[in-house]
């Protein structure tokens, strides 16, 4: 899951390069929940209160348990956020 504030337009970016790069995977924004400014602190503080840009990723334990899956896991966000930099003037 990828999960944003008011601002969606980097989680859209990346869950758009995410699926480029891993077209087998499943990406939710803001699901199984939302970014909440009463209970959350980093997004609306550091992101969405400065005016950047920013994202949470979620990604399931049992996908980044072992070496392998941390690894594939490092490449498909390597290239992901590698396509979205290509992109930005």
């Amino acid at each position: 899951g990828l999960l944003h504030g008011p601002d969606a337009r980097l989680a859209q970016a990346l869950a758009a390069a995410v699926g480029a790069v891993a077209p087998d995977l499943e990406i939710g924004l803001n699901v199984p929940y939302d970014v909440d400014p009463a209970s959350d602190y980093t997004l609306p503080v550091h992101g969405d209160g400065r005016g950047i840009g920013s994202v949470l990723v979620e990604i399931r334990q049992d996908e980044i348990a072992d070496a392998a899956g941390q690894a594939r896991w490092g490449g498909i966000l390597a290239a992901a956020l590698a396509r979205i930099a290509d992109q930005t003037p």
